[in-house]
């Protein structure tokens, strides 16, 4: 695969990552159809946008609501993060 054709597919990627955006700036594995973002798929999605920002341009607001939103969901006290939302692949999440 041609680097031209790498870079279209990240950029369609990106494209497709922000429908399940939801306006609070969480992010879900059906959108706006679920009833609230997942902690661990927004924090993923700031991960893989950030490995892309060398190579297309990902908006700055996008990211940083995104990594607002992921700041409410800390609880100091304890120390961890509220998961108010699913998570589908927990085979992806690390312990």
């Amino acid at each position: 695969m041609n680097k031209r054709l790498r870079l279209f597919n990240v950029l369609i990627g990106y494209q497709t990552e922000l429908t399940y955006q939801h306006t609070d700036g969480s992010f879900s594995a059906f959108g706006n159809n679920d009833p609230s973002g997942s902690t661990w798929l927004t924090a993923f999605v700031v991960m893989s946008f950030a490995q892309a920002s060398p190579y297309i341009y990902i908006d700055p607001s996008t990211v940083n609501k995104a990594v607002d939103w992921l700041v409410r969901q800390f609880d100091e006290e304890s120390g961890t993060f509220s998961e108010p939302g699913r998570v589908i692949h927990k085979e992806m999440m690390v312990s």
